[in-house]
């Protein structure tokens, strides 16, 4: 008999049972599994999907629900494989796969050579099949429509018939129908992430999708609950976290759960409320419902790149997201040890923005409370705004949003001095850089903004302080992490990219104008919009496929591009990109409405926001 594992499947959960037979490299028809599943998979067609860190096969199962383990899983020692079940319904759509469960890992044993003869056809490579073959078909199409169109011209061009030219039209427009239907039924079929994944792992994304192929996510917006007619419970609240990691995926819909008298339904099963992040109070009555609402928000991506040789493909969303900061204007002043309630004063550079200053060179404020030892003095001066308007701050703390304890400025030194402002290089101590004072940081690496797009955690918890000077931006309190809600499957089958991006050198001080980084989320670049770079010294990439074939620019350049205009709510907009300005500490590049590009302050000023996502890897 052969060594077999017994798997139980329920709803989203694959669960391998104890004990597990050891798996040998190099074996051949020797594993089976064996799976159970709960009442969830009733009517679907069911499907393993084997997985390591270097392969993935997809199996049917029988009619016993069982499958050998696929011998091209079992090749490499040391490998763990995966086990993973996803179910499709009588029209051929993935239904909601489980989480992986653990068969163990690969160990060495005495073999002879590979298995000879062919593979045997996967699951998997039979969807990369069919997908291929309607692709081939698209061509196959396209080239049909080019020449029936070419034949139309040519009737009128000849004065033919208007019966005939009429009839030729025809044939383009069913033929132009034809390549629409069959690319939106090659999209929807591959589209989904776990599917561009395996096509990824393959090495056949470049066959199967194209520059600009379109899909969708799904992010959680708001989750609420409510008691419906009841007449015995009193209130009902709902944990959002429970609630999605119950549910697996994300989607709009409003779910009912009623109380027959002695337990609550849902479905028609019995449950526990605190499954699904469901508390009550009061005692419920028969009849009783709790209602939850769940909204969700689609998000439309593009395809930005792909890799020639077909292992990964780049993603963007087709319209700008949000209204952020890039980051907040930082701190003036570490107050390391505390301040107590007095005056004090500043001195700025030599000849720092005359403009809006009347060439003062020092200033004094008086704070009528003390401040705590670890809190900032911030200094509310913005761009054109004349410094004898400008406000003192004291803060408590680096994510403390209001405070009684300010001053207005005044001309002249008098009270303590507290030391020099820096307008350049590296900084030391607890005095900052006024630029980054009041406009913000340009350091993509430390920003807000890079934190939100690669956090899942709720609104509120999701910053953190990178330096003394560093302060909360607004928006944290009451915007969740950009994938928090964002499905299961999605996160699942995103990579991390590694990426570099530029330091502007004022901010090293020490030559060095960029970092490497690792993110699953990131903004592009100037050079990746077909930009060009923003320090040849220091290259943060290449143009991305799309904004390449798109540009209207004969080179990379600053100039209006219509190639790389984004929208938001039907309207153009300004997006961030991560890219600084080289020679200064406070400015970040955007894309401008029209398509230029141009340096914009990183705090205060809030834009729109297309990051990159990728699936895959090079090989």
């Amino acid at each position: 008999m052969k060594n077999q594992f017994q798997i139980t499947v329920e709803n989203r959960a694959a669960t391998v049972e104890l004990p597990r037979p050891v798996l040998v490299a190099g074996s051949v028809n020797t594993y089976e599994c064996v799976f159970s599943f709960d009442e969830s998979w009733n009517g679907l067609a069911r499907n393993a999907v084997f997985s390591t860190e270097e392969k993935c096969c997809g199996v049917p199962l029988d009619t016993a629900n069982t499958c050998t383990v696929p011998w091209e899983i079992l090749q490499t020692p040391g490998m763990t494989v995966r086990v993973g079940i996803f179910g499709t319904d009588g029209e051929g759509k993935t239904a909601s796969p489980t989480l992986w469960g653990e068969l163990g890992k690969v160990h060495d044993g005495a073999r002879d050579a590979l298995p000879g003869g062919e593979a045997p056809e996967t699951f998997t490579s039979k969807i990369m099949k069919i997908m291929e073959d309607v692709k081939n078909s698209l061509k196959k199409a396209d080239g049909i429509c080019a020449e029936t169109e070419k034949a139309a011209q040519a009737a009128k061009e000849a004065s033919s018939s208007a019966a005939s030219a009429a009839e030729s039209e025809e044939k383009v427009r069913h033929a132009a129908e034809t390549v629409t239907l069959g690319r939106e039924m090659l999209l929807a079929f591959a589209g989904t992430p776990q599917n561009i994944a395996y096509a990824c792992r393959l090495g056949m994304a470049n066959k199967l999708f194209s520059l600009d192929d379109r899909f969708t996510i799904e992010r959680e917006k708001s989750i609420s609950a409510s008691k419906g007619l009841s007449t015995g419970i009193e209130s009902v609240s709902v944990d959002e976290e429970v609630w999605l990691m119950h549910g697996g995926t994300v989607g709009s819909g409003t779910y009912c759960f009623f109380y027959n008298g002695s337990v609550w339904l849902f479905g028609g099963k019995e449950v526990n409320l605190s499954d699904f992040g469901i508390s009550v109070s009061g005692t419920p009555a028969l009849y009783d419902e709790i209602i939850i609402k769940e909204i969700a928000e689609p998000v439309e991506m593009r395809i930005a790149d792909i890799d020639p040789d077909g292992h990964y493909v780049r993603l963007m969303p087709t319209c700008g997201i949000g209204n952020f900061e890039f980051d907040s204007p930082e701190a003036l002043y570490y107050c390391e040890n505390g301040l107590s309630a007095g005056t004090y004063y500043f001195t700025l550079p030599s000849g720092y923005d005359t403009d809006n200053s009347d060439g003062w060179e020092a200033f004094n404020f008086t704070l009528p409370e003390d401040v705590p030892a670890g809190g900032q003095l911030v200094i509310n001066w913005w761009y054109k705004t004349h410094l004898k308007d400008a406000l003192i701050c004291a803060f408590d703390s680096a994510k403390a949003m209001s405070t009684s304890n300010y001053s207005y400025v005044k001309e002249g030194e008098a009270g303590t001095f507290l030391g020099k402002l820096f307008t350049w290089g590296r900084i030391t101590g607890n005095i900052n850089h006024i630029g980054r004072a009041r406009y913000g940081c340009n350091n993509y690496e430390k920003s807000a903004v890079r934190q939100y797009l690669n956090s899942t955690a709720k609104k509120g918890s999701w910053w953190h302080q990178n330096g003394i000077f560093d302060r909360m931006p607004a928006y944290a309190l009451n915007t969740h992490g950009f994938l928090h809600g964002v499905d299961a499957e999605v996160l699942g089958a995103l990579s991390v990219q590694t990426y570099t991006t530029c330091v502007a050198h004022p901010t090293l001080g020490d030559g060095n104008g960029s970092v490497t980084l690792e993110d699953r989320v990131v903004l592009p670049a100037r050079v990746e919009v077909y930009g060009g770079e923003e320090d040849a010294d220091d290259p943060e990439g290449a143009p991305l496929g799309y904004f390449r074939e798109k540009s209207t620019l004969s080179e990379p350049g600053y100039g209006a591009d219509s190639g790389r205009i984004f929208e938001k709510d039907g309207k153009p907009c300004i997006v961030w990109l991560r890219s600084p300005e080289h020679g200064n500490e406070s400015n970040v590049d955007v894309i401008l409405a029209s398509g230029a590009l141009a340096h914009h302050y990183a705090g205060k000023n809030k834009y729109a926001l297309t990051p990159i996502f990728q699936i895959g890897k090079a090989a």
